[in-house]
């Protein structure tokens, strides 16, 4: 069975141009398949027989967790402070 969304298909669509990443972009990649097989309520895993709308939907999820990533040293919360809604993120 194939992967929906091939690596090399987000990298292409969030512009990513190094190999240096790929585990985590294979993670997000995977995480983001799984949020839309949940979000669907799919018993089976997707496939490369998905709908056009389903592999943006992965897409558009994949890259926006690339872009919006952690750095190393990076503080928590993102406000810089003691926030008390620190734990609501949008994703």
């Amino acid at each position: 069975m194939t992967a929906p969304v091939s690596l090399e298909d987000l990298k292409l669509h969030a512009r990513i141009d190094s190999n240096a990443e790929d585990s985590a972009v294979t993670g997000y990649l995977s995480a983001a398949t799984e949020s839309v097989r949940q979000y669907l309520n799919l018993v089976d895993p997707l496939d490369d027989t998905a709908p056009a709308p389903v592999k943006s939907a992965i897409l558009l999820m994949a890259a926006g967790l690339y872009a919006n990533r952690l750095t190393i040293g990076r503080l928590w919360p993102p406000c810089g402070h003691r926030c008390s809604r620190w734990w609501a993120v949008n994703l």
